[in-house]
């Protein structure tokens, strides 16, 4: 074998899992707001038990399994079960999003030191330099 090469046929194995260090995926409910949100479900299989509350449209869960379009979730916030099986989109229709990671806002100082300054137009520009070349000592 070459190093770095497998057989023809050999396929690498994925990890059915995220790996510890990666956080959860979370999920937004997008759909359902016509019927008060979407079908939760008992288990994996779009025939299982269907639960008796809808999850809101609006809440957040965090990701537990992901089979295909099936999503088993844990929530977050908003209203509706607890857990569940829901599917992420009714033929073209997104039910759920993914959630963006938002990045952290930096301190108050080091936002305004980053902050780009304005920039002066040309004309008032060139009576600032012969200013400062003044102020300095220097001929213009």
């Amino acid at each position: 074998l070459v190093r770095g090469r497998r057989p023809a046929g050999q396929r690498r194995a994925r990890p059915l899992t995220a790996p510890a260090a990666m956080a959860p995926t979370r999920w937004e409910v997008v759909g359902g707001a016509d019927k008060g949100g979407i079908l939760v479900r008992a288990g994996v299989s779009t025939t299982s038990e269907q639960v008796a509350d809808r999850l809101a449209t609006g809440a957040v869960v965090e990701e537990l399994e992901l089979a295909g379009e099936r999503l088993q979730y844990q929530k977050v916030s908003g209203e509706g079960p607890p857990t569940g099986w829901v599917s992420i989109k009714l033929k073209d229709k997104a039910l759920l999003v993914v959630l963006e990671e938002k990045a952290e806002p930096l301190p108050a100082a080091s936002a305004t030191a980053a902050a780009p300054l304005p920039e002066a137009a040309p004309e008032a520009a060139a009576p600032a330099a012969a200013a400062a070349a003044d102020a300095a000592g220097a001929a213009p």
